[in-house]
């Protein structure tokens, strides 16, 4: 499961509701899945911890999300892979798997960071 793209119930700030959002799992652990927010207002500047999944990126279509977007590592959740409702099996692992990479050189603080 990680690598994919997603649809998972996060939870909103006062945890009164959730919302059905697309997400790219992180990590999957036995039961457990650790996956980041993503979101379709993809910011003219992105911070550091932006990553754009893009519409011109040749893998895109794969990911199956509507738009251009932006996976930030920030926003996380945490649930059990029940949770989680897939909406293109394997075939957006690839851009995924990108997007993982990039977060991790981010957060080991590597100069490869500026490469989109």
């Amino acid at each position: 499961m990680k690598g994919k793209f997603v649809l998972i119930p996060f939870p909103f700030t006062d945890l009164t509701a959730a919302k059905l959002r697309p997400a790219l799992v992180l990590f999957e652990g036995e039961r457990d899945v650790v996956a980041a927010f993503i979101s379709s207002r993809v910011p003219h500047k992105p911070a550091l911890t932006d990553v754009v999944v893009g519409e011109s990126h040749p893998d895109f279509v794969l990911t199956e999300l509507r738009m251009s977007s932006v996976v930030n590592y920030l926003h996380v959740f945490f649930c059990m892979d029940l949770f989680a409702v897939f909406f293109n099996g394997n075939k957006g692992r690839n851009q995924g798997s990108r997007v993982i990479s990039r977060i991790s050189l981010i957060l080991l603080g590597s100069s490869e960071t500026s490469k989109p």
